[in-house]
């Protein structure tokens, strides 16, 4: 792994990655301090935890600069095997052709027979490391629909959740509805019973009376007709 050069996240001249994120979060954090977004408390706050941020992704930058240089550099040094040992196999290749134009016919078949299986088994590599990537391209491509198939029964499942919370809670409101409306009905019930009652009670009152009154008039018109004549109730069981 190669290692970090300092001077690429910060130095004396301000082009480092560092400086350049710390250039711009520092106009950021002026304009929203002049701007009274941010208060004198918390501008401590805002500022370390920017820096913190700045240094922390400067650093991850050039980690993967540095990583992705390294695995250029990889390429190219296994290109230039490849490449040496293409060399080398088209020197073989001369050599073994060479050895053939002077070599008896039997033996030359065998070589060019070995050729042949040798190429065939290079073929069939190719169609090998062809086939295996289309499998992971597919399973790739699988995977992908399930977490798609697996995010949409996930977003089904809370918009069933919550319709059934919203049926519940407009259910518990006409519950509520219902039985405020019962409790109404109750009162007035209550109250039609109250008054009728007191209207009984007013017309047995008012009956009394008119008997008594009735009473008294009879007792009188006896009186006129016999002075002597003294009432006396007669209560009925």
């Amino acid at each position: 792994m190669a290692d970090i050069n300092v001077d690429d996240i910060t130095n004396s001249g301000g082009t480092g990655v560092f400086d350049k994120l710390m250039e711009s979060i520092n106009g950021q954090i002026e304009t929203q301090y002049l701007s009274n977004r941010i208060t004198g408390s918390d501008y401590a706050t805002v500022y370390l935890g920017s820096l913190q941020a700045a240094l922390s992704q400067s650093i991850q930058f050039a980690m993967q600069e540095e990583l992705t240089e390294a695995q250029v550099d990889g390429v190219i040094a296994d290109n230039a095997l490849k490449a040496k040992q293409l060399e080398i196999t088209q020197q073989e290749l001369l050599a073994k052709t060479f050895e053939v134009a002077s070599i008896l016919p039997l033996q030359r078949d065998k070589l060019t027979k070995d050729i042949d299986v040798a190429e065939r088994s290079m073929s069939e590599q190719e169609a090998t490391g062809t086939k295996q990537r289309i499998l992971l391209d597919t399973e790739e491509e699988i995977k992908t629909a399930q977490k798609a198939e697996i995010l949409a029964a996930t977003s089904r499942n809370d918009t069933e959740l919550t319709d059934k919370l919203l049926t519940t809670a407009k259910q518990r409101i006409l519950l509520d509805e219902e039985k405020e409306t019962a409790d109404k009905q109750q009162l007035l019930a209550d109250a039609q019973l109250k008054t009728a009652y007191a209207d009984r009670v007013l017309k047995d009152k008012q009956a009394a009376k008119l008997g008594l009154d009735n009473t008294m008039k009879i007792a009188e018109d006896q009186r006129k007709l016999n002075p002597s004549f003294v009432y006396i109730p007669n209560y009925q069981e």
